[in-house]
C-alpha cells in the first residue's frame, strides 16, 4: 500500500534536526549515555511536542519526572536528565527544556562527524512521527534504534507543507553509519514491517543493488498496544517424568537357581562333556584310517515358492506415487529439481508479492533453489521457504546462479527440461 503525502501524521510530528539524531547516537555508541539514558532523551521530546500548542500561547508550562517515568516505564529519571545536560544533550528545567544545536559530548565530535558525512542533508529537521517518539521512549533494542533513525533519514522528508513517507535505504548503509551489524539491522527491519510501521515497495534488483529497497512510512501507524497473557494463554506445562533407576537386585539375592535354569544346565540326554569333541576327533580319526562310512549324496533340487515371484513381480510392477501439485506452503525437494514445479512455485511466490515479475527476480528464485539442493538440509523445503520469505538471497554463490541461469536458458529456448543437478 503507497501513501500518498500528507500534511502531517496521525497524532502529529516533531521536527529534530539530523545533527542533534547524530549526536545522541555517537553518545549512546560511544558509552557516554546507557539505554535509559536514550529512553528519556526520546521522551523529553514528546513531552515537548505535547506543549507546543501551549508555547505558543504563552501559557504557563511545568515538566516533571512523574511524566518521563509514565512514557518510559522506568522509575526515576533524574540521573538520566542529569547525564544528558552533562553531555550537551539537552537542558532541563521545570519550566523549559531545551535542545542545544551543537552537543559538546565530551572529545566524541570526531565520531560525530563521521556520521555525518555519511548521511545526505544532513543540516535538514527530521519530522519525526510522535508515535514514533513514544515508541523508543518505551524500550528498544540497540539495533531497532538504529534501525528507525536510518529510515527517518533516508524516507522521511518534509517539503512543500507535506511530509514525505518514502525512500530508497540499504542495510549496508545503516550498519556503516551506526556500526551496527547489517544482518541484525536486517532483522529489525522485518519486526519494523511486522509491526506495520514500514512497507516495501516493488523495486528493480539493480535499484536494490545500488541504492538499496524502496521503503514507506505508514503515516496513519500508531504504537502497538502492550500484550498482557491472560490466564488461558499460559498452557499448563506437564512435569517431568522422574528419573529412569531400575532396581538391581543384591549381589546373594540369587544364589539359588530356578528349578527351571538347574535343568537347563544339563548335558542333552545321556552324553558326558564334550560329546561334539569326541565325536569331531573319531571322525578324523576313521578318515586318516580310510575307515570313513560313504554316504551316497542324492541330487538337489532348487525349489522355487511361486508365491515369491508373484509378490516380487506385484513389487516391480507398482506404479510411482503420483506427487500433489506443488504449493509454496509445502514445499518437497522434488519442486526445487523439476523446473515445471519450480516454475509454478514462482508464479505463487509472485501472488504473494514475495518477488516481483522481473528476469533477474526470477533468476534469484531459480538460484535460491540450486542453494538449497547444493547445501542438502534435512529439510530442503523448509530451508527454501524460510530463505524466500526472509529475502536471504545473500547466501547464493556465483556458481549457484550460474547454473540456475543455464537451467532457465535450457527451459526457455532448448527441446527437453533440465532437472535441477544433484547434490555433490
Amino acid at each position: 500500500m503507497v501513501y500518498p503525502p500528507t500534511a502531517k501524521p496521525e497524532g502529529g510530528f516533531r521536527f529534530i534536526s539530523v545533527v542533534q539524531l547524530c549526536a545522541l547516537w555517537a553518545a549512546y555508541h560511544a558509552k557516554l549515555i546507557g539505554p535509559g539514558d536514550v529512553q528519556t532523551w526520546f521522551a523529553v521530546q514528546e513531552m515537548v511536542a505535547r506543549r507546543c500548542l501551549a508555547m505558543k500561547n504563552k501559557q504557563r508550562i511545568t515538566y516533571t519526572l512523574t511524566e518521563v517515568q509514565e512514557l518510559t516505564g522506568r522509575e526515576g529519571g533524574a540521573t538520566s536528565l542529569k547525564r544528558l545536560a552533562h553531555y550537551g544533550l539537552l537542558t532541563w528545567t521545570d519550566t523549559a527544556i531545551t535542545f542545544p544545536i551543537n552537543p559538546s559530548l565530551a572529545g566524541q565530535q570526531t565520531r560525530l562527524g563521521a556520521m555525518l558525512a555519511l548521511v545526505c542533508n544532513n543540516t535538514r529537521q527530521v519530522p519525526v512521527p510522535r508515535r514514533m517518539l513514544r515508541f523508543l521512549a518505551g524500550g528498544c533494542s540497540r539495533v531497532m534504534v538504529a534501525t528507525v533513525l536510518g529510515h527517518l533519514f533516508r524516507c522521511l522528508y518534509y517539503r512543500d507543507g507535506e511530509c514525505r513517507p518514502e525512500g530508497l535505504c540499504k542495510a549496508s548503509w545503516i550498519a556503516e553509519v551506526f556500526g551496527v551489524s547489517e544482518r541484525a539491522v536486517k532483522t529489525a527491519r522485518q519486526g519494523l514491517e511486522a509491526l506495520g510501521w514500514l512497507e516495501r515497495i516493488e523495486t528493480k534488483q539493480w535499484v536494490r543493488n545500488r541504492y538499496g529497497q524502496k521503503m514507506v512510512i505508514n503515516l496513519h501507524w500508531d504504537v502497538p498496544a502492550p500484550c498482557k497473557p491472560g490466564v488461558e494463554s499460559t498452557p499448563e506445562i506437564a512435569p517431568l517424568p522422574p528419573p529412569f533407576s531400575p532396581e538391581i537386585a543384591p549381589p546373594d539375592s540369587n544364589r539359588e537357581l530356578p528349578t527351571e535354569m538347574k535343568k537347563t544346565q544339563n548335558p542333552v540326554g545321556s552324553a558326558s562333556p564334550g560329546f561334539l569333541t569326541a565325536l569331531v576327533t573319531e571322525a578324523r580319526e576313521q578318515v586318516r584310517n580310510g575307515t570313513a562310512p560313504v554316504d551316497t549324496v542324492g541330487p538337489v533340487v532348487m525349489c522355487s515358492n511361486p508365491a515369491s515371484r508373484t509378490q516380487k513381480h506385484s513389487v516391480a510392477s507398482q506404479p510411482k506415487p503420483v506427487l500433489a501439485a506443488p504449493s509454496l506452503t509445502n514445499v518437497i525437494v522434488e519442486d526445487l529439481r523439476d523446473t515445471e514445479r519450480l516454475s509454478t512455485l514462482y508464479h505463487q511466490a509472485i501472488e504473494h508479492k514475495l518477488l516481483g515479475k522481473s528476469e533477474a527476480e526470477q533468476l534469484v528464485f531459480f538460484a535460491l533453489a540450486q542453494h538449497v539442493i547444493t547445501y542438502g538440509p534435512a529439510n530442503p523445503g523448509g530451508l527454501f521457504r524460510r530463505l524466500l520469505t526472509r529475502k536471504q538471497f545473500q547466501v547464493i554463490t556465483q556458481e549457484e546462479e550460474d547454473a540456475a541461469a543455464r537451467r532457465l536458458k535450457h527451459r526457455l529456448y532448448g527441446k527437453a527440461d533440465c532437472a535441477m543437478p544433484q547434490a555433490a
